[in-house]
């Protein structure tokens, strides 16, 4: 896709698939999405246009992986008025976007909820920019803060300093037989320079060391992210010290050290000049914003490893409630393989090809974790759209000559219990369309100037659009002599004046009679 305004553009529907083009040269962008869920972009070359990738108004739960995003003379992915999108960034190259001092790696413009990690975000004029202050304290910049956690009593440290707290650079262990010794059999979960300790160190528990806990079987396994729950809360906040397996992004402009002021020393993750690229406020990440972005940067470009991991599910949406066959492979490391499902609604399978039912709406991100006989782990994920059980109605108004009646009101005057009572006006063909309706039984008014209101039962059903008619009579001119009414009154007063010519031509008679008789 070369040479063109935009290389791909997706507008509406959802769960599509972007994966292996070259994007190139576009004038305006190369791939831009709107109104669109659950899609994926993976795999992709996007270089050398204005605009690289573009998510704008309303693409949420979308995938971005794997791609090479680099050269442009604007930004390289623009995030730009989608409240709540949820859209998840991982693997990707975002480099060289550096055509003038102002051109952004990333921007982000209303864009809430999504996730970036294990990017390499390099050499960018500006590496990141947040158009107000929420733009960019309201994403999230590695695989695990705003994660709920737990405990487990299993996994518990060396107190060297013994202060009975755990402390930055003390040994973290799950202690598999629960004996608070260690030894060979148990896993080291982190340490300084990764050393373990010597067997028989005692070992003592700290109630706010905590896991993530993805497939929710109440236990830690290998791979799964620990962290100092300073505050309690049992939510993993931004900068928070990280323990293991919780890692952001790597820059390129980063210029801190592995020295273990906040976790570990030689564990990959930088410690100081933190948050990064803004470890204070303001530019270049936003004008007038708190320091943020990236706590946990990573010291060394990441590189894909571990196991290939691939997935997918049929159907990618629909409505509820959705069922959805998800089937899952990998490639590399030891057999045999354990597979772990998190279906993005709190529900797991450790199936390798797992069946589930979707009952609300939303978009869903299911993750595949797969774990080789070595303990080495990969995963991947896929975005599912729930639709809500909604339909819609379609009503033209017309007059008696089957004309239409543009700016009549349509309003819904009965609706299923917790329908809002819609309305809205006809257009130029006399047709008004209501949206996302409950399904069920209402009664539709419509109305206008001059014309007699009128109204119908009709039936919505979900995921279709109920196309119905009313036809309206005009009203009769306010000055106009009431013909019917005086018809009536005449036909009337005849009746009245007949009747009482009969019953004067009786008396008569009588009274003739009358008089014969009396002579």
């Amino acid at each position: 896709f070369t040479g063109n305004l935009y290389g791909v553009t997706v507008f509406g529907g959802f769960g599509n698939l972007i994966q292996g083009n070259n994007a190139t040269g576009n004038f305006a962008g190369d791939i831009s999405i709107g109104i669109s869920s659950g899609n994926r972009v993976v795999d992709n070359t996007i270089r050398g246009s204005q605009w690289g990738l573009t998510l704008r108004d309303g693409a949420v739960g979308t995938i971005v992986a794997r791609n090479v995003i680099a050269n442009h003379t604007s930004r390289g992915i623009f995030l730009w008025n989608s409240p709540s999108a949820g859209n998840l960034f991982f693997d990707n190259r975002i480099e060289f976007n550096q055509y003038d001092a102002n051109t952004e790696g990333v921007i982000i413009q209303n864009s809430t909820l999504n996730r970036f990690y294990h990017n390499n975000i390099e050499n960018n004029a500006i590496q990141v920019f947040g158009t107000s202050p929420t733009d960019i304290g309201s994403n999230s910049w590695d695989n695990a803060t705003g994660s709920a956690l737990k405990a487990d009593p299993k996994i518990m440290f060396v107190d060297s300093n013994s202060n009975g707290a755990w402390d930055n650079n003390e040994t973290v262990v799950y202690d598999k037989d629960n004996d608070g010794i260690y030894n060979s059999s148990d896993i080291v979960i982190a340490s300084a320079n990764r050393l373990a300790p010597p067997s028989g160190t005692l070992l003592r528990s700290d109630p706010r060391i905590e896991f993530v806990d993805p497939n929710n079987d109440n236990k830690w396994e290998r791979g799964e992210p620990v962290v100092f729950d300073s505050d309690n809360n049992n939510v993993f906040d931004a900068s928070e010290t990280a323990i293991s397996a919780v890692g952001g992004n790597y820059w390129s402009s980063y210029a801190g050290l592995d020295n273990g002021s906040h976790g570990f020393t030689g564990d990959g993750i930088g410690d100081t000049m933190i948050p990064t690229p803004c470890s204070t406020a303001g530019r270049p990440c936003s004008v007038a914003g708190a320091a943020g972005v990236d706590w946990y940067p990573l010291m060394v470009r990441w590189t894909l490893h571990g196991l290939n991991v691939t997935l997918s599910a049929k159907p990618l949406g629909g409505y509820p409630p959705l069922q959805v066959s998800l089937s899952g492979s990998a490639i590399g490391g030891l057999l045999p393989y354990s597979y772990s499902w998190s279906f993005g609604d709190g529900s797991i399978s450790s199936q390798q090809n797992a069946t589930h039912t979707y009952s609300i709406k939303g978009v869903y991100i299911a993750t595949l974790r797969v774990i080789d006989a070595s303990t080495v782990s990969g995963s991947n994920e896929i975005s599912i759209t729930v639709l809500a059980p909604v339909g819609s109605l379609n009503l033209r108004v017309l007059d008696t000559n089957l004309h239409p009646i543009p700016q009549a009101n349509v309003t819904l005057t009965r609706t299923p219990l917790g329908q809002q009572k819609l309305s809205s006006l006809t257009n130029s063909l006399g047709t008004a369309g209501l949206t996302g309706l409950r399904a069920g039984d209402y009664t539709v008014q419509a109305s206008s100037p001059g014309y007699e209101t009128a109204m119908k039962n009709v039936a919505v059903v979900v995921g279709q659009t109920t196309n119905d008619q009313l036809v309206l009579a005009k009203v009769p001119p306010a000055n106009s002599f009431p013909w019917a009414l005086a018809g009536a009154a005449i036909a009337t007063a005849i009746g009245a004046l007949l009747l009482s010519v009969v019953v004067f031509k009786r008396r008569r008679k009588l009274d003739k009679a009358s008089s014969h008789s009396t002579h």
